[in-house]
């Protein structure tokens, strides 16, 4: 798969795993929107959201988070542990390839 012209370093892979995971899920995933922790916690941030198996995806709004079933209470334990503010759930995306 080539790259899209004009997209910065990172983000066309970002764009990929996104729509690699809308194409996976069925309707009952719920998303999540939010706000990145602090600069210093973000690493951090990650790290656990890949230790608890949460698919996610870095866009200039934020963190856009995808989860199976029970994994709402973990991602809000993440979320309190880094302070990373959940903004709304199941919001409108855009991706522009």
């Amino acid at each position: 798969m080539g790259r899209a012209s004009g997209c910065p370093s990172g983000c066309f892979a970002s764009l990929v795993r996104l729509a690699t995971c809308l194409q996976t899920w069925s309707c009952g995933v719920s998303t999540f929107l939010v706000d990145p922790p602090p600069f210093d916690e973000r690493m951090s941030f990650m790290d656990a959201l890949d230790q608890a198996g949460i698919d996610y995806a870095r866009e200039p709004d934020g963190y856009f988070m995808f989860l199976k079933e029970g994994q709402e209470y973990t991602l809000r334990a993440i979320c309190c542990r880094f302070h990373a503010e959940i903004v709304q759930e199941d919001p409108p995306m855009m991706v522009d390839l």
